[in-house]
């Protein structure tokens, strides 16, 4: 999910105080029914009588982060109401499904005009002939006009959410919240007209038929496949391509984010390949590119398909490294799909062909229900296949208020008693041999330092979710490690919110043969880091990430770290030790296009605990960030951050006073259009217990603080 909603956090200036929790309350009492009565999406989808000619189907949304924008709705679900005796369509964000008879898979300027009845203007959304969806923003020469946009290669193949071609969002629909935006549209009219199509060749197709093996066992090998003419366009895939889950649609491809990952091809599409793949293609030169996470070499091929033939292609997939080798495996913390145990060979199908050995499936629920199931919990839940393992977890509890929670590898769903108490769910999880941590470090979203204020001094947080959106988010981390506090980082990619399953990764070591359990352990232990790319070595005098080094007062330790990176997918810029926080060290790859590998070498004379990690960065998106290495120094076993901790102590405190006093706002919660009254309800009924909770995280604090204090 995105992060925290930026600047002033209220409603228009009329709405303030009980007026405005009145208010919203009445809405979203109104909203909530209206969407009850209809089949629940966690996006919020609900299908529209909108009629106009070329349109198959309207269907209002709340929440895409697909559509070349962060689409979010800070208002209720929309709706048709009449306006001015006309059916219009109001409401923040709405999917429109042009009428495949009129025009599918095309290649040509579409222009939409819409008649709006109020607002300066509209966000549009459109599935391109080349790249991931495109957004375009339309101003209206006056409030309530028509506006105009032609929408260059239009594709229009249901590539979009809940199978539609274009999007129409209001102007302040969008991350970050702005309270003086226009947060809803109301459109009153839409015609549609095509241009000139692109050029052609209209000949019988050919046949192309792909086989991919592993280069060192010669084993047919899943991947991520793209294949582009010389605009970009790619072919629609056949259905021998894996099918993917995205929500409850099934899909034969699936958009690539460039600017979050390394997806180094031509076409901001993709689909999966499980070794063989056949498909009749429309003639012509084709750039093939084949990747299988950042540990292969990335396969590309230029090859022709002629009219009426056949053309056949083997693909030899090699490693550029073999981290399995050095204990080192792959995961996903983060991913959604429904699953139930007939499903599992398909969903696992696309985490092989992303080499991911562990993937966290997610049942995930808010205060009112459960979304993307799982079939079961436990042993009895996951599923392998060699070393690659589907694993059920779940992401509840999770609220606005005080952010969202993963809980890893329980033997059951805990489901919240008490919504808003979260450390009865992290205690269960523990007493269960479970992991239990936070979701969305990045910008504090949905109020996560309030939960980390209230659960991680009592040394209940087990890692963190740093690594999203293709950026590292330190700063509550960082502040959670100089706090004294002993927590793993992890990465998540929040399929299928945000990005493909591994674009954030944990790699986690493991001593022996690979087993799931041994793979939770050490992301228990911090044996791990997280990255998109880059592969990360690090030796403390003997230990590595997650280790403890115990040396006495006036002692000497040296750091030697490595980063690596594929060159398939970005080269490196630099590699940093972070001490505290702070970096102490950098080596650099130097002037030019960037380096494979960067080492570093550092010696340090710690007067007092510590802890240490590095952080990789490559000249594009590339980003990796270790655990901690742990130093104490003689008796003392603290490695806070001594003169960081008054102030974080303070920070934290305020933040236990801010979540008690505040009253949780509901468009502040993701799926607000269905849990707004509940949430309040049960805020107030599970108040007290919370103070109590609190009360023992300020006296951990506190006590955090002495220590602080003490002389060495």
């Amino acid at each position: 999910m995105p992060g925290r909603y930026k600047g002033d956090m209220s409603m228009p200036a009329i709405l303030r105080g009980a007026a405005r929790r009145a208010l919203l309350m009445v809405f979203l009492c109104h909203a909530a029914t209206v969407a009850l009565a209809h089949e629940i999406h966690p996006l919020g989808f609900r299908e529209l009588a909108w009629r106009v000619p070329h349109v198959a189907r309207v269907t209002a949304s709340l929440l895409d982060f697909q559509s070349g924008a962060l689409v979010l709705s800070w208002s209720g679900l929309g709706q048709v109401t009449i306006l001015d005796g006309r059916e219009c369509l109001v409401g923040p964000y709405f999917l429109i499904d042009i009428d495949d008879a009129w025009a599918f898979d095309i290649d040509e300027p579409v222009t939409v005009k819409l008649e709006l009845a109020r607002g300066h203007g509209v966000l549009v959304s459109y599935d391109h002939a080349s790249s991931a969806p495109v957004m375009r923003a339309v101003k209206a020469a006056a409030p309530g006009s028509t506006v105009e946009v032609t929408l260059d290669r239009a594709r229009f193949a249901n590539r979009l959410f809940a199978g539609s071609d274009l999007a129409i969002a209001a102007t302040g629909a969008v991350y970050p919240y702005d309270p003086g935006a226009e947060h809803d549209v109301a459109i009153c009219g839409m015609t549609l007209e095509r241009g000139a199509p692109q050029s052609r060749l209209r000949a019988a197709p050919g046949r192309l038929v792909l086989d991919l093996v592993d280069a060192t066992s010669g084993e047919p090998t899943a991947a991520r496949v793209g294949l582009f003419d010389a605009t970009g366009r790619m072919p629609l895939p056949s259905a021998d391509a894996v099918s993917v889950r995205r929500y409850a649609e099934e899909l034969r491809q699936i958009p690539v984010v460039t600017s979050r990952e390394a997806w180094p091809a031509p076409g901001g599409y993709a689909f999966y390949v499980d070794g063989h793949y056949t498909a009749d293609v429309p003639p012509g030169e084709y750039q093939l590119v084949a990747m299988k996470g950042p540990e292969y070499r990335l396969l590309r091929r230029t090859l022709q398909v002629e009219s009426g033939s056949t053309t056949a292609v083997q693909g030899r997939l090699e490693r550029w490294a073999d981290a399995p080798a050095a204990g080192w495996y792959s995961g996903d913390v983060h991913v959604h799909i429904t699953r139930r145990e007939e499903d599992n060979p398909v969903v696992l199908g696309q985490m092989r062909a992303e080499d991911l050995h562990v993937t966290n499936v997610l049942q995930m629920a808010n205060v009112m229900r459960t979304h993307f199931p799982q079939y079961a919990f436990g042993p009895a839940g996951r599923f392998q296949e060699h070393a690659h393992a589907l694993v059920s977890g779940q992401e509840s509890p999770r609220s606005g208020h005080r952010g969202h929670t993963i809980g890893l590898n329980g033997t059951r769903y805990h489901a919240p008693k008490q919504f808003f108490l979260y450390h009865q769910v992290a205690e269960a999880l523990h007493a269960d041999g479970g992991l239990f941590g936070y979701a969305h470090l990045l910008q504090d979203a949905f109020h996560v330092a309030r939960g980390l204020a209230l659960d991680a001094p009592l040394g209940l947080v087990d890692f963190v979710e740093v690594l999203q959106f293709g950026v590292v988010g330190t700063d509550l981390y960082y502040d959670m490690l100089n706090l004294g506090l002993r927590i793993a980082p992890a990465g998540g990619s929040d399929y299928p919110y945000i990005d493909l399953p591994g674009a954030a990764r944990s790699y986690v070591h493991i001593d022996g043969p690979f087993t799931t359990d041994a793979w939770f352990d050490g992301l228990r232990r911090g044996h791990t880091f997280v990255s998109n790319g880059p592969l990360l070595d690090v030796d403390v005098d003997g230990k590595g990430m997650g280790g403890e080094i115990d040396i006495q007062p006036g002692g000497t330790i040296t750091v030697n770290a490595r980063a690596r990176l594929n060159p398939d997918f970005d080269r490196l810029d630099r590699l940093e030790l972070v001490v505290h926080g702070k970096v102490v060290a950098t080596a650099r790859a130097g002037a030019g296009a960037g380096a494979e590998e960067i080492r570093l070498t550092h010696r340090l004379k710690p007067d007092r605990g510590l802890w240490l990690a590095v952080r990789a960065y490559g000249k594009g998106v590339a980003v990796a960030h270790s655990a901690p290495v742990y130093v104490r120094v003689g008796d003392d076993p603290a490695t806070f951050a001594v003169a960081e901790v008054p102030a974080l102590v303070d920070k934290y405190e305020a933040l236990l006073d801010a979540a008690l006093a505040a009253t949780p706002e509901p468009y502040e919660d993701l799926e607000h259009w269905d849990t707004g009254v509940e949430l309040a309800r049960q805020w107030q009924q599970q108040l007290p217990a919370l103070r109590e909770q609190a009360a023992r995280a300020r006296a951990r604090l506190e006590e955090i603080r002495a220590a602080s204090t003490v002389p060495q």
